[in-house]
């Protein structure tokens, strides 16, 4: 199993899929199924055609597990909850904001922000939305695991008489708005555009939606179990499921299946020892960047699932692919002539990683292999969670990979800010440059050019999860940031 390098350096607990165990199939709706063999370019597997039309489309979730954003644990619920309830904002597919049950929100100063409440917005039962009901959802994000990191920065949010509320940050941040996108609940009730159906274990349209989504319904299928998530869709028992691979799934394909990548803020980066003499010099790091293809990493260790990070921030922010930033391949000649400048040549180097995350084993073996080219002798020590923990934290390396998932703020603090998970190493350059971006002094373009100057880690790899739908299913659009993006606006045949 991959192991994110967030839970490796600060023992973070991961979240554990529960185990459902009865299915539910509306036996007016589907028949017994038939199986025919499907080979692919990946590997053959059986696939089975359906005999009759289906009426009501079907997603994954687990029966033993709450559709309550703040009370789900496994990854399967957690992924539904855009579609039960809403956020001040919405995070957009290239990381900007859009409204969700905010009609309007003004900047008071740098760190205030006033949101006026959507007129006539409405949880599923009708009662009305209010701005008490925010505070209190505020109140659940910060004592939430997966929701703790997104609201961080909010000090506090103070409800207003008219139909107001009141955000105050601890800090400018640039990504405030992006921190608003929590859920806001009454108990267990949203304002999204379904609400769950206990009796006929379905989604519903919301009827108190201005508009209401073009799907009416969703079957709730229960497949916990993520290895049997993909088998389920190609089954005919669910007609859409994200993934984010994290568990090496195989992805395989059929003709009745759409399989489309997305970018998620999964960074694999390398850690660099700026302490020890030898790349204290910024010619050296650009050396070393220079050395690295991005592609190959990204196929070495993620069997192709990942986009070349030429920035520190995600290429699928607006304006990121548009900007000069890393190379995807090796630039040879650039890194031999950064170390002839620098007189390095033909050293020694340790590359740590930790042994149970097999993506950054076979990563660091590309990369060995790559900085051998430049006369770099990498030894590649893989340890296990703890000694990896104790030798970072002593400086006890060279070189480390690091795999962290980035909030939905995309806040850089845990890379970039003195104590944050993968910010051993950093140059104060590095860090001071980033404390500019934070307060506002630079916007993240002036930034993005300031970290290719410095390069205080080596940005390597964006992964990549997986959109799987079938074919009848149309319209899907997702992102990083909800496996259900905009999904008032799929349509099914």
């Amino acid at each position: 199993m991959r192991k994110r390098i967030l839970a490796v350096l600060l023992g973070t607990v991961f979240l554990l899929s529960l185990v459902g165990c009865n299915e539910f199939l509306e036996e007016d709706e589907m028949e017994p199924l038939e199986t025919e063999q499907t080979t692919t370019t990946k590997r053959t597997t059986t696939t089975t055609m359906q005999k009759k039309d289906i009426k009501v489309p079907g997603i994954c979730y687990s029966s033993t597990d709450s559709l309550s954003p703040y009370q789900s644990t496994t990854r399967v619920n957690q992924q539904l909850w855009s579609l039960l309830y809403e956020g001040l904002t919405i995070i957009t597919n290239d990381w900007q904001t859009t409204n969700g049950l905010a009609q309007s929100i003004q900047k008071q100063n740098a760190t205030t922000y006033v949101a006026t409440l959507r007129k006539n917005a409405k949880f599923s039962d009708g009662t009305a939305v209010t701005p008490s009901h925010v505070v209190s959802s505020f109140q659940l994000a910060k004592r939430s695991a997966s929701f703790a990191s997104l609201v961080a920065d909010i000090q506090s949010v103070r409800a207003s008489k008219d139909n107001t509320v009141t955000i105050t940050f601890s800090s400018a941040v640039p990504w405030a708005e992006r921190a608003l996108s929590f859920p806001v609940v009454n108990g267990t009730l949203g304002s999204g555009p379904y609400v769950y159906s206990k009796k006929q274990k379905m989604l519903v349209a919301s009827q108190y939606r201005e508009t209401p989504p073009t799907i009416a319904k969703w079957r709730l299928e229960d497949v916990s179990r993520r290895y049997n998530q993909q088998y389920a869709l190609e089954s005919g028992q669910v007609q859409y499921y994200f993934t984010d691979l994290e568990e090496n799934e195989i992805a395989r394909v059929t003709t009745t299946v759409s399989v489309n990548p997305v970018e998620i803020p999964y960074l694999i980066f390398m850690g660099i020892n700026t302490g020890r003499s030898t790349w204290q010099k910024t010619v050296v790091r650009k050396g070393l960047s220079a050395a690295i293809s991005r592609k190959a990493v990204g196929a070495a260790g993620c069997a192709g699932y990942a986009n070349p990070a030429t920035s520190i921030f995600p290429s699928s922010v607006k304006g990121v692919s548009q900007w000069e930033g890393f190379a995807e391949e090796a630039q040879v000649g650039i890194a031999v002539d950064a170390f002839e400048k620098a007189e390095i040549n033909n050293v020694s180097a340790d590359l740590v990683v930790p042994s149970s995350n097999k993506t950054l084993v076979n990563a660091a073996k590309e990369i060995a292999s790559e900085l051998k080219k430049v006369g770099i002798n990498v030894n590649i020590r893989s340890l296990e969670a703890g000694s990896f923990r104790s030798c970072v934290s002593n400086g006890n390396y060279d070189f480390y990979l690091g795999e962290i998932r980035l909030p939905n703020t995309l806040s850089l603090d845990t890379l970039l800010q003195s104590g944050g998970a993968g910010s051993s190493g950093i140059t104060s350059t590095g860090k001071a440059d980033y404390q500019k971006y934070r307060s506002g002094q630079l916007d993240a373009k002036a930034f993005h050019e300031a970290f290719l100057q410095e390069i205080p880690l080596i940005p390597l790899v964006w992964e990549q999860g997986l959109s799987m739908a079938s074919a009848d299913l149309t319209g899907v659009t997702t992102c990083g940031a909800d496996a259900y993006y905009q999904v008032q606006n799929w349509k099914w045949k």
